[in-house]
């Protein structure tokens, strides 16, 4: 189940890259273009007016402050959910410290603010990109924008699921909501961070040499699997154990890991 919907999220979102880089897309290659627009010898690149006048400097007071603001943005998104929000799903999945929970919510909200921080970088900069771009009808910002719309949900769900589950001993809709709305984000913002790479590189704006994209691939990739591992080991372990819905004589005994995380007393049947 976990699998099938973790390839399910990959598959959508390389659909939606396609239909932005593939032949025919907004970004793709046509023929042999390599580059020229064919209007008045211009290079297609919509940041130069043609005349050597850059349009940067009208839209960012210089191409060094806009290479900055992107260069944040891709820095402090690539932190957020190719690092720190699997970081905080791995380890609520592989340890079981008393107080987990409290670590894995500082690191959690410490990626949400870093996010929030980018969004606004990224915003900023789609919306005052030369029209040519149409920044804000292409993939990256678009998914981007949910995954912001979405994000304030998890620290709600995951308040929600930690005081049902103290009161409980088990799982509710709450949890399931928290745990495969994390799986979803953790996903979908890797995916888009290669797609703002591929982005920066097609538009001509600022642009990542392969070795970036690949090392980006490598690191951002290597961290979904020990994510989606962790994700796997956890629930394994949970139901094997099981589970923090296995019920005795009609009294729930709820998993020790889950015990501890949550700082509760064990029930005894």
């Amino acid at each position: 189940m976990i699998s099938a919907t973790f390839a399910t999220l990959a598959l959508t979102a390389a659909s939606l890259a396609n239909a932005q880089y593939g032949p025919g897309g907004q970004y793709g290659g046509s023929g042999n273009n390599n580059g020229d627009s064919g209007n008045n010898g211009g290079s297609g690149n919509p940041y130069s007016n043609g005349g050597g006048n850059n349009l940067y400097n009208n839209n960012y007071g210089g191409i060094s402050q806009y290479t900055t603001a992107v260069t944040a943005h891709a820095t402090l998104a690539t932190l957020s959910f190719a690092f720190l929000f699997p970081l905080g799903g791995i380890l609520i999945r592989l340890t079981s410290w008393r107080g987990t929970w409290w670590i894995h919510a500082l690191v959690q909200g410490f990626a949400y603010l870093l996010y929030i921080i980018a969004f606004g970088l990224g915003l900023y900069l789609s919306l005052n990109a030369p029209a040519e771009l149409d920044l804000l009808s292409n993939a990256h910002p678009i998914l981007g924008i949910m995954l912001f719309a979405l994000l304030p949900f998890q620290p709600v769900l995951g308040w929600v699921h930690h005081v049902m589950f103290k009161a409980r001993g088990q799982r509710t809709v709450w949890s399931y909501g928290h745990v495969w709305l994390g799986r979803i984000a953790i996903t979908v913002g890797i995916i888009n961070g290669g797609l703002g790479l591929r982005l920066a590189q097609r538009s001509g704006v600022w642009a990542p040499g392969n070795g970036v994209i690949i090392a980006y691939a490598v690191l951002a990739g290597g961290m979904w699997l020990v994510y989606a591992g962790s994700a796997v080991f956890g629930e394994v372990k949970r139901k094997r154990g099981g589970g923090d819905e296995t019920a005795k004589g009609g009294y729930v005994v709820p998993r020790y890991q889950e015990v501890d995380m949550h700082d509760r007393p064990p029930r005894y049947a």
